[in-house]
């Protein structure tokens, strides 16, 4: 195989291609490759880089998605605090405070991404 060459075409500049140089290391299907263009080992690194872009790709997905919820979770905190400071015993202050802390769960699934 050794007197074989690479079957890929590669660029030759910008607009002409040309027959790549490289011997020839694998045969698939009937085509030779060198180890540059072998197609498993390309299929093979495209699929590893693909996960690293699908996790980098989550990653950047939930930070937006709790950037997004940061102004509901603040005033959600804002109103909890509002309502901690008020007098429990009295009705109207706990009702008060059940909702915001009902707001305040709501806001916190949202930043995270769950259904409520």
């Amino acid at each position: 195989m050794s007197d074989k060459t690479c079957g890929e075409s590669v660029s030759d500049g910008i607009w002409n291609r040309k027959p790549c140089a490289n011997p020839a290391k694998v045969e698939r299907n009937g085509k030779f490759y060198c180890g540059v263009h072998d197609p498993v080992r390309l299929a093979k690194l495209r699929s590893k880089q693909d996960a690293i872009y699908a996790d980098r790709f989550e990653a950047r997905n939930k930070k937006h998605q709790i950037e997004r919820a940061a102004p509901e979770l603040l005033a959600a905190l804002q109103a909890l605090d509002d309502a901690c400071c008020a007098d429990l015993e009295d009705r109207e202050n706990r009702i008060t405070f059940r909702k915001a802390l009902i707001s305040g769960r709501v806001a916190i699934a949202k930043a995270l991404g769950e259904t409520t």
